[in-house]
């Protein structure tokens, strides 16, 4: 009875805990389905950030769309769509790491670093395989990089055997190649077709000869005299079209552009393959852009020499500086011109110093009225080529301009007393002088000599005219001298006014044309020439006046002053 009452009470016990797992797999789900969307919604962008993409999914699934709000479903339908991505991605990348692992034992290289790579870059994988994806890929890397230069080292080969005749071992070099799980770049590629090319002229060489080879009829005669005439496929024994383009690079890499040019005409582009093609047209545009370049620099060069012998400063800079900064020059050549460049400008310098240097002497000497040494000058700094800048070269201008003045007033206060003498000789013969000396004389005899000296000019109008004759034919020759005589501070004031009154009525002008900033410059300018004038302060003060009533635009105010 007690074994049967004990296996009771354990099936009852057993009964009882099943009950109880039921139970709580009951409350959990009940548990689960209480949990708000919201809850469930940021329980998946947690997951979601741990990459846990199945939890987030999951619990984006149990969520129901109309249970959130406006704002909410926005969020929910964002990171359900990024859920999903990244669940289909993250299975993606996961077997793209396994199958480079494996490529990469198997040492298939070209493989291994395409999956690695896709594996290295995941942003869904954990950090345990993204990790060592990256070292992974460091060694199929590697290995691709040994067994890409094998590939190079096999297509030259490849392309040898190919020329030398033995198309066979030239093709089973590209079948090495090919079987290499490698990814081979547009150089390897070029390199590629064009042993296949070679091998394909190689093993057409020989079929054609066979072709037409009447095998018996020969043998009756000695084979010896038809086999010297079929070595024809000696023909590319000379440089082939690739390898004229390549010398024709290394000579225009080497800097000599003319022998490159000369190399490239000898190439046949039909014969090229594609790539070749494309290079053969740019490096045909660089020669000629080279050749062009080398010339004019040369010449520039050449300008600037000479015109920095003549000490034509501006112009040799203009030129060396175009030689210096040539890329086409030869060393030595651009050399030279950055030398002569940097002497030109030492010297450019040096001159402009001298010719400002000149023009404030020119300066002293037009305030000391020496007009001519001031013309002097000023012509002397006119025929320097140098480059004044702005300043110094509209200063240059109104120096010019006031000497010109200058001498303008001086040929005007030259001319006028010329006149007045000219005109008295020829009112009064000078026979009357002449004719009557003898009396003159002889009164000049009879009567004491200091009587007449001391009183001829206070009564001569009266008595005859023997006397007065005498008289006027000493004193025109005794005055003449100094009437050319003339104040040069005079005439520069004199020459300073007329200035000022072409300033006046260039800024009248302006304030008819409601220019008031350009008239308030000649006004001003004007009472610089003439402070006493009182026309040009009156003009200055409307000028100034009408300025404060209307605002003129800045644009305006640059464009009227750099005008004048």
């Amino acid at each position: 009875m007690k074994p049967r009452k004990t296996m009771v009470v354990m099936s009852a016990a057993v009964v009882a805990v099943a009950l109880g797992v039921v139970g709580l797999q009951v409350a959990a789900q009940a548990a689960e389905a209480e949990v708000a969307p919201k809850e469930l919604l940021k329980q998946a962008s947690t997951l979601y950030d741990a990459h846990n993409y199945d939890g987030a999914l999951k619990r984006l699934q149990q969520i129901k769309r109309d249970d959130l709000g406006f704002f909410e479903k926005g969020s929910y339908d964002s990171l359900l769509d990024r859920t999903q991505k990244a669940v289909t991605g993250k299975a993606a990348d996961e077997k793209a790491f396994a199958d480079g692992k494996e490529a990469l034992s198997q040492k298939r290289f070209g493989t291994a670093v395409e999956k690695l790579t896709q594996a290295a870059n995941s942003t869904y994988l954990d950090a345990d395989k993204s990790g060592p994806g990256k070292a992974l890929l460091r060694l199929a890397q590697d290995g691709h990089a040994e067994a890409l230069a094998q590939a190079k080292t096999l297509l030259a080969q490849a392309a040898a055997d190919a020329k030398a005749g033995k198309a066979a071992d030239a093709r089973k070099k590209i079948k090495d190649v090919e079987a290499m799980d490698v990814r081979l770049g547009r150089s390897e590629q070029q390199a590629l077709a064009d042993a296949n090319r070679a091998i394909a002229a190689a093993e057409a060489k020989p079929a054609a000869p066979v072709a037409a080879k009447p095998a018996p009829k020969p043998a009756a005669e000695p084979a010896a005299k038809p086999a010297p005439e079929k070595p024809k496929p000696k023909a590319p024994a000379g440089p082939t079209a690739s390898d004229l383009y390549a010398a024709a690079k290394k000579t225009y890499k080497a800097g000599d552009y003319d022998a490159a040019k000369a190399d490239l005409a000898k190439v046949d582009r039909a014969k090229l393959g594609f790539f070749e093609k494309w290079g053969y047209d740019a490096l045909s545009r660089d020669i000629n852009r080279a050749v062009s370049g080398r010339a004019a620099g040369e010449k520039a060069l050449a300008d600037g020499q000479a015109a920095l012998a003549k000490k034509q400063y501006t112009a040799a800079m203009e030129n060396l500086s175009q030689a210096a900064s040539s890329a086409y020059l030869s060393p030595d050549k651009s050399a030279a011109a950055k030398a002569a460049y940097q002497t030109a400008k030492d010297e450019h310098g040096r001159a402009v110093a001298g010719a400002k240097d000149l023009m404030a002497k020119a300066k002293v000497a037009l305030q000391d009225g020496k007009a001519a040494e001031a013309r002097t000058m000023v012509n002397q700094v006119k025929a320097m080529d140098v480059d004044l800048g702005w300043w110094a070269s509209r200063d240059l201008k109104g120096l010019d301009s006031r000497v010109t003045s200058v001498e303008a007033a001086l040929v005007a206060s030259a001319a006028k007393p010329a006149a007045k003498p000219a005109a008295k000789p020829a009112a009064e013969p000078a026979a009357k002088p002449a004719a009557e000396p003898t009396q003159v004389v002889a009164a000049v005899g009879e009567k004491p000599e200091p009587k007449p000296a001391a009183k001829p000019a206070a009564k001569p109008a009266a008595k005859p005219a023997a006397k007065p004759a005498a008289k006027p034919a000493a004193k025109p020759a005794a005055k003449p001298a100094p009437e050319p005589k003339f104040d040069p501070v005079a005439l520069a004031r004199q020459a300073n006014r007329a200035r000022a009154e072409d300033e006046m009525k260039l800024g009248d002008d302006a304030l008819a044309r409601h220019e008031y900033q350009k008239a308030k410059i000649h006004f001003s300018q004007a009472l610089n020439l003439w402070p006493e004038s009182a026309k040009a302060k009156q003009g200055l003060d409307q000028a100034m006046k009408l300025l404060a009533e209307r605002e003129e635009p800045l644009g305006d105010v640059v464009r009227d002053v750099r005008a004048l």
